[in-house]
């Protein structure tokens, strides 16, 4: 995730989103989270090699960046 989010924990847009996804998928990240108000500059812009390599996932708080970000780990089996 990159960007910034208000004192209420919306998730802001940011800019550079080509940029943003090219950096994530030359360090071999195969997944990002970027803000849902981002979601049609993603549509618009990515190409569909480059998207067809990385999963682009949107969040419009910081509670859906967290639950993106850090799934809740799995009980332990007895």
């Amino acid at each position: 995730m990159t960007g910034e989010i208000t004192l209420s924990g919306d998730v802001l847009g940011v800019g550079g989103v080509n940029e943003r996804v090219l950096a994530a998928r030359r360090l071999g990240l195969a997944e990002v989270v970027l803000p849902k108000c981002n979601a049609d500059e993603v549509r618009d812009n990515l190409g569909e090699d480059l998207l067809q390599w990385t999963a682009v996932r949107y969040a419009s708080t910081i509670d859906e960046v967290l639950a993106l970000a850090l799934p809740s780990p799995t009980p332990p089996k007895a």
